[in-house]
């Protein structure tokens, strides 16, 4: 049995199989964007909370240090 291929049918097909692989492109695009985006938020984020943690901890020297000088 050959396969016997309507060749009519063929370029249709390609052009169609084209507009797929240009959405899947653009979706992979949107993604990749998406994620590098992400990553800077993640950093950022990082940095703020590191800088929270620091002043809270500066806070909680200076009350220390209030303390002592509440006692005398």
């Amino acid at each position: 049995m050959a396969l016997d291929l309507n060749t009519t049918n063929v370029p249709e097909l390609v052009a169609e199989v084209g507009k797929l692989g240009s959405w899947l492109q653009a979706i992979g695009i949107i993604v990749i964007v998406w994620l590098i985006f992400q990553i800077i938020s993640l950093i950022v984020n990082l940095k703020k909370k590191k800088l929270l943690e620091k002043i809270s901890e500066d806070i909680k020297r200076l009350e220390k240090k209030i303390d002592r000088l509440k006692k005398k």
